[in-house]
């Protein structure tokens, strides 16, 4: 009987998301109508006008009340008995009895967001936002929520699938997650399927041949006729939340009628990082990431994408024990990271163990491992920075400032970034004072180190029981942005105390804490002389971890990488002499201590020499500045820096 499949809301209707011309579509009842969609490919949902009028629907959409209307859905329920669905749980089924299958389904789709089911031999209906792996499991019961289909396949110029975003004519090459000329599909949207069912997918190519690549990563887009790509960027909605500020439009003439719409327009605007739908369905896009706030009827959500690298690994720096956290897909352990406090990195092992790190540290081949940092980018709108310029922005364009920030942080020697009006990426090598400038976009790129399990007692700038942080990474933040800050701990209440002086580390359980010494770059100068190592053997890679190993070198004040990323470390700062290709630094703490608060000096009438300022020109040199050790005699100027003085002697 036609009737026995119809689902009937009498007095309801579903506005937008039309199949068809409904007035030219005339049927004398709900069960016609909702017949017609049945035997219509695509359709999903139908209404039924006062005049008869049978719209059908390639979205299901939201349901209003209206006098004279009959709407209806056609999702049918597919139940495999022996198996369920790990993970994923949209409703936790301890709470949730059904007494069949057929009513676990059910309530799966009247829940919003619900995409498949599982019902154990209790009778515990558990709720699925993703569809997820399939196991096998004797008395289990398990299905998703699919749109009805008829036998024939869908024909081209049928709407893509639901979360099917298609490119016809490009391709993306390599990142690739299985070998597509063993994967054939007979269209973009299968292949495009093939991609949301399986763990790890982004993005997906159909070639010409019909061989369906899966990828790990989005990748580059390059035109190539008879191809087709797409990506799987999935939503993830937080209810009953919003982030107030930061905003990339103007949501009042935004409307999406679904978070779902508004997370999409988010993700094909550029530099937009996240999105708030309000209870108007105003669609307001973010540029900052910022706060979540309670509020109810909100809806919002985040865009941060994963960035893979396969075959890498980080040892050590960990903040969690892998071994004891399993998950499906380098995608999903980023994503654990994403929503972690402090983790900065993550790296995904060959047994599926996701370890995740407080600090992003060195990065090592390790076949079947993958790995892949999480940098948030902070951006300063209407703002610029003058001077301090590692590169040419006038070649260098980028469309948002999200692209912007990503070209500095891969940019060895970048700590801040400027985006002109015209698009134009200035990378500087130093911080530098942040002017009002109207249409530009500036940010920097600071990294906190973070020592997990120890304190710094004393030397305090702040009362901590009244600075509350939920992170290190944001208490970090706080003394970044603290005049004469130095140091910080977040202790096991989430108490940030801010530090003038560094002191003393000393371990503690539960504790963080962290230093703010700032590497101060200068492009195309040396210091010849003073050097406390062999820089032919000391090979950095960037002017950032030179810096570095002066921090963490005692006795280091300052520094010098040649051109062949030799790094030279100096045990006084000595004078500064131009020289193409060749950056220096010296290692100081933001802003000297306040007086008051410093160890109490010893007489001014007996100054120790090593309290004294820097040193006078070589010709009188003080016998206290002398190096330590020294160096011999017999050594020439040109032993410390060989690329330097074959020039000058």
């Amino acid at each position: 009987m036609e009737g026995e499949c119809c689902e009937i809301d009498e007095g309801y209707r579903r506005p937008h998301n039309d199949l068809n011309k409904g007035q030219k579509n005339i049927k004398n009842s709900p069960e016609e109508c909702c017949e017609d969609c049945r035997n219509t490919d695509g359709c999903v949902a139908w209404v039924l006008t006062p005049k008869n009028q049978c719209w059908l629907k390639h979205t299901i959409g939201e349901k209003q009340a209206d006098s004279g209307f009959y709407t209806g859905t056609m999702t049918r329920c597919e139940i495999e008995d022996g198996y369920r669905r790990p993970g994923n749980d949209l409703i936790n089924g301890n709470n949730n009895i059904k007494n069949s299958a057929e009513e676990c389904c059910e309530d799966c789709r009247n829940t919003d967001r619900c995409v498949a089911w599982t019902l154990t031999p209790r009778n515990r209906c558990w709720l699925k936002h993703t569809i997820g792996e399939k196991r096998a499991e004797s008395g289990y019961q398990t299905g998703t929520i699919t749109s009805a289909v008829t036998q024939a396949p869908p024909p081209p110029s049928e709407p893509p699938a639901v979360g099917c975003e298609i490119d016809e004519g490009y391709r993306r090459p390599h990142n690739d997650l299985n070998k597509g000329q063993k994967n054939i599909k007979n269209s973009p949207e299968e292949c495009c399927e093939d991609c949301r069912n399986t763990d790890g997918c982004v993005a997906w190519v159909l070639t010409p041949k019909n061989q369906c690549w899966l990828k790990h990563t989005i990748g580059d887009k390059m035109a190539d006729s008879g191809f087709y790509t797409g990506t799987m960027t999935r939503c993830e909605i937080d209810e009953g939340y919003r982030r107030p500020h930061n905003d990339l439009n103007k949501g009042q003439k935004n409307i999406k009628n679904s978070p779902e719409e508004c997370c999409e327009d988010c993700r094909n605007t550029d530099g937009c990082v996240a999105w708030v739908l309000t209870p108007k369905n105003q669609c307001w896009l973010k540029h900052t990431i910022g706060e979540k706030q309670a509020d109810s009827g909100f809806y919002t959500g985040t865009m941060t994408r994963c960035e893979i690298d396969e075959g890498y690994r980080r040892p050590h720096n960990d903040l969690n024990k892998g071994q004891k956290n399993i998950k499906n897909s380098p995608e999903e352990c980023c994503e654990d990271c994403r929503n972690t406090d402090g983790c900065v990195a993550w790296v995904l092992t060959p047994k599926n163990q996701c370890w995740l790190k407080h600090t992003i540290g060195d990065k090592q081949v390790g076949s079947g491992y993958n790995t892949g940092t999480i940098t948030r980018c902070e951006i300063d709108e209407g703002y610029r920075r003058p001077h301090n310029d590692l590169n040419k922005g006038q070649k260098n364009i980028k469309n948002s400032p999200e692209e912007c920030c990503e070209d500095c942080r891969n940019t060895d020697g970048c700590v801040a970034w400027v985006l002109t009006p015209k698009n134009q990426c200035w990378l500087k090598h130093t911080i530098g004072d942040k002017q009002v400038g109207s249409g530009y976009n500036t940010g920097t790129i600071t990294r906190c180190e973070i020592d997990v399990g120890y304190r710094r007692p004393h030397n305090d700038l702040n009362k901590g029981q009244k600075n509350i942080k939920n992170s290190p990474e944001e208490c970090c933040e706080d003394c970044r942005n603290t005049d004469g800050c130095v140091a910080w701990v977040l202790t096991p209440k989430n108490q940030c105390w801010l530090k003038h002086t560094i002191g003393e580390k000393q371990a503690d359980s539960g504790f963080y804490t962290g230093t703010m010494t700032r590497c101060e770059i200068e492009g195309g100068y040396r210091r010849p002389g003073n050097d406390l190592n062999k820089g032919q053997k000391n090979i950095k890679k960037s002017p950032e971890e030179c810096c570095e190993d002066c921090r963490n070198t005692d006795g280091c004040v300052a520094w010098v990488l040649t051109p062949k990323k030799q790094c030279w470390l100096k045990h006084t700062i000595g004078e500064k002499r131009a020289q193409s290709g060749y950056k220096t630094g010296t290692i100081t703490p933001t802003q000297p201590p306040p007086p008051t608060e410093a160890p109490p000096p010893p007489p001014k009438t007996e100054p120790p020499p090593t309290e004294a300022p820097p040193p006078p020109p070589k010709t009188e040199p003080p016998p206290t500045e002398a190096p330590p050790p020294p160096l011999p005699k017999t050594e020439s100027p040109a032993v410390g820096d060989p690329d330097i003085f074959q020039t000058v002697n």
